[in-house]
Order: structure tokens, then C-alpha cells, then sequence
């Protein structure tokens, strides 16, 4: 056996490049032909390998128009031998009907969706982010009795009613109204709303009908992702249960008959993977009371640890907070609750080595508008002068900002204030719903929320330079000299955030992706500083590849040479997230040799040992641990580096976190690039450690932490970038750039970490 794995590993790193594409041919054509094993009961999905199952009644709400649809993703997978990933996919859908009564689920209840100027302030952009990019269809009977069926793909609701928007007809201005009453003979509602659709069309709202099928692909509110986990989590036994019925539903249980045309035929049984081992995990290093060091080790195969419960485990670098502000917007926080969230505040990042004072030096309440943005920004921008004031030029400060709700957009009037218009002030948001006290069973009376003032001391020591623990190997370790606190070492992490496919004005510039770049300071591993870009989407197949990786390398490199007394990493260790197989030798090519050329600018003599990997999250492989009894989650730290995996390159599984609900999915790395000569064991395990050192919470987590820092700057880039009414990339680049140069001088070296 060994024997012929060694012989088709052989032939696959032999391949020339035609052979390569025929071999990809063959690969997309298995994976047509999956798409295509559904009936007429399912639905294939345009840009996914799904199946789903339609629904016979559309009765799984998810709230404000959508419900949710269930089914399967069946993807063709070349490992050791070829083999058929199957996972179960939920995904939301708009729902089938009129228009008008999808509009009653979105706008304010005392609001009437035939009459627009009756509708809320924030009710038009909330029915537009609900329809754009649906295909409507609509019926009228022209006058000559003709029976007319028309579709068009929504851009928006129209912020005036059909009487009072108007288009060129027969060289004449004319009303929606007027027009289908002409021409349809058709009696509107003159206040009922108008769609505003593909190709500058103008259609009755109470007209138009969604038709079954419509994919929903933006961002859920929070109530609606609260609703889709609920419906999709499912714990290791019941996520086989259900994968197993609908693939019977699929008649994927036996020989299925389009498959028996192609001469295929598969295995119904799960694979099961013999040779997967387990991880140690990391010591994790603290501080202590008397300025000793203490150590602890998570248990194996846990990935979480509690330091809560011992008042003697300070962070290892806690930082002292001279002054802070609380902004309260909306009237939403009494003062009773504030004082018990002070005093908490206080007296839990004490018991991490913290100096956080009992009161804020000025409690401010305002009032602000969702989707306001030209006066939201203003207004928040005075307030946060006015702390800045209060704080007298002390950087170990910050306002804390009680925003109405997750997912608000006016989180994103905070950042902007505070990154791009205020200079130097720390903001850390919170929810007025966690902001909250809870009832406490024990003294019978109101209670601090700990698990979540935890967490806000997690991100405000990390905010603000601190350091809450480290990591070192334990000490019968066989890896001891992969140990990232023994030499420096610059972590990078990478990603880029793309825009919608759909759903955006064709009339205005296609909104960019958002590439992040994050790297470690100091001998530490921590902090983190970051550095992020717009960047014109790559087309169609393209990789999406870091513009100026050059420039952003060598700026890091200087930082860190500026935060270490002078010391110059000896290894950069890069963990890129974003990369679709197909696109690995692009990426390669273009940023490895971006990041070679800043290290020979900064000196033609300095040539760093670089070790590239990349980070695989979406991806529909599943790992159990199955037992005669039950399946079960595969304990954190689990690693699968054979038979699923490339027979000729190196890549591996790992499932580093446990999961809080549902079954956890591990992820995807493969090794692009090493000359520091690591073995797999050294990579796998460095690789785990990583994920120890996510500053947000006491857990491993499924991503190494550069990669996870990358997301939340590329997160921050949109979230400064929302709203801005731009030129052209520079444009937007430049405003992005305020915080580092210009109108914020300081934020980016004074608050490296600020995105965390």
C-alpha cells in the first residue's frame, strides 16, 4: 500500500502543467455532476456546491422577511484516494410573496406599508438592504387584453410614494401612478411604495411578488443569527443523523441512476481515519501577586482554561488606567446599573493586575439616529473632544460607548469619530443589552454580568498595550526550538474581505475588498499593529493577492525594529487566510517575493528564514470521534494529516477549539513555503499554539491568532470605510490612512492593538 501511494505521489509532483489542468477539468466535471443528483424537490445553488431541499411550506422563520432553508454541500475531493464531502448547509432565503406583505416584516409596527410617508425615518434603507438584489416578478393586462409578465432584480425601495416619482415618458415627465394607469388601466394606491429596479425602472410595490428561491447573501441582524444557529446547530450525533436522511432523500444510499450513467459508483460510509493524534497544548504564561511568573497548562484536548477563578493570576503585563469616560447613547442605561457595572469593572481588572479607577471621570448621554451618519459623526466627535479634554493628554485611558444594539451602524459613527477624526482616544462599544445588570439567584438582587466585564478587560488591557499571557512549550516538549519567546520573530497574519457579488448600485464604483495585514511586536508574540487597504476586487478566478505587500512589510519591520531596542526578526512567519487551492502559486509568486524585497530594502545582507501557510476556513470537512456507544466532537488539538489530505504536498486538519454549541469544523492549512526547514510535527504543533494566543477569551480558537487579528482589522476597514462617499481607491485609502498620518498622528504607534 505504502508502495502505491509513494508511485501516484510521484506521478502527481511529475505532472506538467497540462496534465495539472486536465486533472482540474476532470475535477470540475465530477463536481457539475453532483450538483445536478437533485430532483425537482431541490434546489442548486449559482456560485455554491449546494443542494437545497425546497420546502413544500417556507415555515422556519428567521424574522423580517427571511425563513430558512436546509441541504446539502456535495464537493468532489482528491486525498489519498478520491472521495465525496458531504455536509449538511442552512442558509437564509427571502421569503415567497407580495412585496407589500414582506415590507409589513421590516418597517415600524405603527407603520403602514401602503402608505410610505407614514414609514419611519430608517424604514426605506431597512427594506432596501431586505430586497436588493431579488428578482421580482409582476402581471399586468394591457389594454388591447395581452397578458404581460415582466422580472426585474431590485436596486432599492424609492424614497417617494408612486404618485410623486416621475420618469421621462413619450418625451413627458409622468408619475409611476399615472403611467400604469395609461397605459395598464390600473388603480394605485398614490401612497403605496415604488421599487426602484434594474435599468432605471420604477415599479408598484403592491405589484410585485418574490418568487420562491432567492438566496439571501448578506449579513443577518442579530435576532435573525440568533434564530439561524438555533436552527442549525446540531451536536456530532444528530449532524450524521441528519446528513445520513438526506442523503437517502438524495438516494445517495444507493446506486443513483445519473451516477450509474457515468459508470460511478461510491462508498455510503463515512471514512474513517485511523491515524489522527491529539496535540498538547501550550503552557500558558501569567503574572502573578509579587511579580513572579506563574504557569498553567489547559487540559488535553479541552482548549479552554479559567484564570477567573484564582485572584492570584494577574495578566503578564497589566496595564495601569490613569482615567475613563462613559458615553451612553440612547436612554436606555439607568445610573443604579452603571454604578454596579463600575464597580465590576473595577474590581475584576484588579483582580487581574489592572488599575482601572471606580469612577468615570463624566458619565454623557445622547441620542443618535441608526442610519444618520452626517450628524451622528459631528455630534460624536464634540463628545469625544470633550473626554479627550477630561483626560489631559494621559494615553492609559479610554471611553467606554454604550451603543443600542449588535451590528448597529452606529458602532460604525463611533470608530469614525474616535479613528479618523478625534486624535488619540481609545473607544471599547458595548451593548446597552450587556451593559445591563442580571438578576443573581444568590443575593437575591441585581448582578453585574461577569462573563461579559470579563471579556471588556480582556480587549481594554490588550487596547491599550498590555499583555494578558503568553505561550511556551511544556517542558517535555520535543519542539523546544520552534519556541517564539527564544529569538525574534515576526508573526503576519493576512486576509481580505470581499464585497457582495450582488446587491450593490451599478451606477456607482464596485465597492472594494478590504486586504489586512497584522504582525506581532516584540519577543512576545504580542501585540499585534495592523495596516489596511482598499483594493479593486480581483476578477473572476483571479487571486485576490495584497497590493503593496512591499511597503506594508517593510513599515512593519521598522516597527518592530522601533518596539524591540533594535532587533530585526530572524524568522516572519506568515498565516494567509482568503486562498482557494487554484490560486496558491499566484499568491505565492507575487507575495512572497513582496515580503523578500522589503527585508533586502531595509538591507541587501538581511534575508530572514519566511515560512508561508495558509489558512482554510470554508470548507465543508467535518472530523468525529466515533465510539460504539455515540459520535462525538474530536477533542481540540485533533490533527488529520493523512487520507483526506494532498497525496504529494503538505497540508493538514486541525481542530484546535472546542466548540460552544453545534459541531465544530476544523481548519484547512497547507504549507506554501518553508526555509526554516521545519518538520510537519513542528508545523502542526506551532500552528496549535497560535491559537492559544487569541487575546478576546480564555479558549483556543479554530484560526492561528495573527489570522484572527487580520479578520477584525479588515472588519475595522469596512467599518471606517461605510458611508465614505469616495472618488476613486486613493481617495478612500487616504481617508482610511487618517489615523496613522495626518489627522491622527499617534493612534496607529500609541494604539497598535486598537482593532482588537
Amino acid at each position: 500500500m505504502k508502495e502505491i501511494l509513494q508511485d501516484l505521489r510521484t506521478k502527481l509532483v511529475k505532472l506538467d502543467e497540462g496534465d495539472r489542468n486536465r486533472l482540474k477539468l476532470i475535477w470540475q466535471c465530477y463536481n457539475v455532476l453532483l450538483k445536478n443528483l437533485g430532483d425537482e424537490k431541490y434546489l442548486p445553488m449559482v456560485r455554491r456546491s449546494a443542494l437545497f431541499r425546497i420546502p413544500e411550506i417556507e415555515d422556519v422563520f428567521l424574522g423580517e422577511g427571511l425563513v430558512n432553508w436546509t441541504g446539502l454541500n456535495l464537493t468532489y475531493n482528491l486525498g489519498w484516494k478520491p472521495y465525496i464531502n458531504i455536509d449538511i448547509d442552512n442558509s437564509a432565503f427571502v421569503k415567497e410573496g407580495k412585496v407589500i406583505e414582506l415590507l409589513e416584516q421590516v418597517i415600524e409596527r405603527n407603520s403602514n406599508p401602503m402608505k410610505i410617508g407614514s414609514w419611519g425615518r430608517d424604514d426605506v434603507q431597512r427594506a432596501t438592504d431586505l430586497l436588493r438584489g431579488c428578482k421580482v416578478c409582476w402581471n399586468v393586462v394591457a389594454r388591447d387584453g395581452r397578458r404581460i409578465t415582466n422580472a426585474k432584480t431590485v436596486m432599492g425601495i424609492h424614497e417617494n410614494s408612486v404618485s410623486r416619482t416621475t420618469f421621462n415618458y413619450n418625451e413627458n415627465q409622468i408619475s409611476v401612478k399615472d403611467y400604469y394607469y395609461q397605459v395598464y388601466g390600473m388603480n394605485l394606491y398614490p401612497d403605496g411604495p415604488c421599487v426602484k429596479a434594474s435599468n432605471d425602472a420604477f415599479i408598484p410595490a403592491e405589484i410585485c411578488v418574490i418568487k420562491k428561491g432567492k438566496n439571501y447573501n448578506r449579513l443577518l441582524n442579530p435576532d435573525q443569527t440568533s434564530r439561524m444557529i438555533d436552527v442549525a446547530r446540531k451536536d456530532p450525533h444528530d449532524q450524521v443523523a441528519a446528513t445520513e436522511a438526506l442523503m437517502r432523500d438524495l438516494k445517495l444510499d444507493k446506486n443513483h441512476p445519473l451516477l450509474e450513467k457515468f459508470g460511478i459508483q461510491f462508498d455510503n460510509k463515512m471514512l474513517e481515519v485511523t491515524d489522527a493524534k491529539v496535540l498538547k497544548p501550550p503552557q500558558l504564561v501569567y503574572g502573578v501577586v509579587g511579580n513572579t511568573r506563574e504557569e498553567i497548562t489547559p487540559e488535553i484536548g479541552s482548549g479552554k482554561w479559567d484564570v477567573w477563578g484564582d485572584v492570584r493570576l494577574h495578566f503578564f503585563h497589566p496595564v495601569k488606567i490613569d482615567c475613563w469616560g462613559l458615553l451612553v447613547i440612547g436612554n436606555l442605561i439607568q445610573q443604579y446599573q452603571i454604578d454596579i457595572f463600575s464597580e465590576a469593572l473595577c474590581r475584576i481588572g484588579g483582580n487581574r493586575g489592572m488599575s482601572i479607577p471606580r469612577e468615570p471621570v463624566q458619565i454623557i448621554h445622547i441620542r443618535l439616529r441608526e442610519f444618520d451618519q452626517e450628524l451622528n459623526i459631528p455630534q460624536l466627535t464634540e463628545n469625544l473632544n470633550y473626554f479627550k479634554d477630561e483626560f489631559n493628554g494621559s494615553k492609559a485611558s479610554f471611553v467606554l460607548v454604550v451603543i443600542p444594539k449588535k451590528n448597529s451602524k452606529i458602532y460604525n459613527h463611533v470608530k469614525q469619530a474616535s479613528e479618523l477624526h478625534v486624535k488619540g482616544v481609545l473607544t471599547q462599544c458595548v451593548t446597552a443589552k450587556n451593559f445591563e445588570p442580571k438578576f443573581d439567584k444568590r443575593i437575591n438582587q441585581d448582578g453585574p454580568n461577569k462573563p461579559v466585564i470579563g471579556n471588556l478587560v480582556l480587549k481594554i488591557n490588550s487596547k491599550l498595550g498590555g499583555v494578558n499571557h503568553v505561550i511556551v512549550p511544556p517542558p517535555d516538549d520535543i519542539f523546544k526550538r520552534i519556541d517564539i519567546l527564544s529569538y525574534p520573530v515576526l508573526i503576519i497574519g493576512i486576509d481580505v474581505t470581499h464585497p457582495p457579488s450582488l446587491g450593490f448600485d451599478k451606477n456607482k464604483p464596485a465597492p472594494p475588498s478590504f486586504a489586512a495585514v497584522t504582525g506581532s511586536i516584540g519577543r512576545t508574540g504580542m501585540p499585534y499593529m495592523m495596516h489596511v487597504q482598499a483594493q479593486l476586487k480581483a476578477a473572476a478566478g483571479a487571486a485576490e493577492v495584497v497590493h503593496n505587500l512591499q511597503y506594508i512589510t517593510k513599515t512593519m519591520l521598522l516597527m518592530f525594529k522601533n518596539k524591540t531596542n533594535g532587533h530585526k526578526p530572524c524568522k516572519i512567519l506568515v498565516f494567509r487566510d482568503g486562498v482557494g487551492d487554484s490560486q496558491f502559486q499566484e499568491v505565492l509568486h507575487i507575495e512572497m517575493r513582496a515580503i523578500r524585497r522589503a527585508c533586502t530594502e531595509l538591507n541587501v545582507n538581511y534575508t530572514p528564514r519566511i515560512t508561508f501557510i495558509t489558512v482554510q476556513k470554508r470548507h465543508k470537512t467535518r472530523l468525529f470521534l466515533s465510539s460504539k456507544y455515540d459520535v462525538t466532537h474530536a477533542p481540540a488539538g485533533t490533527v488529520v494529516d493523512t487520507d483526506i489530505v494532498h497525496p504529494a504536498e503538505m497540508d493538514f486538519y486541525l481542530q484546535s477549539h472546542t466548540p460552544i454549541i453545534g459541531t465544530a469544523r476544523p481548519t484547512r492549512y497547507h504549507l506554501l513555503w518553508d526555509d526554516s526547514d521545519f518538520t510537519a510535527d513542528q508545523i502542526q504543533v506551532l500552528t496549535y499554539y497560535l491559537c492559544y494566543m487569541y487575546s478576546r477569551c480564555n479558549r483556543s480558537v479554530k484560526i492561528p491568532a495573527p489570522t484572527y487579528y487580520a479578520h477584525w482589522a479588515a472588519f475595522r476597514a469596512k467599518v471606517l470605510a461605510d458611508g465614505y462617499q469616495y472618488e476613486n481607491l486613493e481617495d478612500l485609502n487616504n481617508h482610511l490612512l487618517q489615523r496613522e498620518n495626518g489627522g491622527c498622528e499617534s493612534f496607529g504607534f500609541d494604539f497598535p492593538f486598537h482593532f482588537i
